[in-house]
């Protein structure tokens, strides 16, 4: 049996071939998609990589940085699977200890 009688029985091949010229075209045309498609799921990956790395989900973190969903696992995570921060940390400024007077303003002048 001859391996190439299987590609002669495909049928409408002409037919296969315009509708590869069609997909170039619309690629051709809608080219701005991509970077949209690649920005938003970047964005999103970078979200859900800080936030399982804050609160410790070590297996999340892997599955955010090997798997790429578009970004769809990432908002779920972010909004249903991540547990909701209780409260907000608000930095608060340093307090110094007064610092002691000079040493030498406590002593008395002596006498000459």
């Amino acid at each position: 049996m001859n391996p190439l009688s299987s590609f002669q029985s495909i049928p409408n091949l002409d037919n296969y071939m315009t509708d590869l010229t069609q997909v170039q075209e619309w690629f051709a045309h809608y080219w701005w998609i991509f970077p949209a498609v690649f920005i938003w799921a970047f964005v999103w990956k970078g979200i859900a990589l800080w936030k399982s790395a804050r609160t410790g989900s070590k297996s999340w973190f892997v599955i955010f940085l090997i798997v790429n969903t578009l970004g769809i696992l990432e908002i779920l995570y972010v909004f249903i699977f991540s547990k909701p921060s209780k409260s907000v940390a608000v930095a608060q400024p340093i307090q110094t200890p007064p610092t002691p007077p000079d040493q030498a303003a406590q002593q008395p002048p002596q006498a000459q």
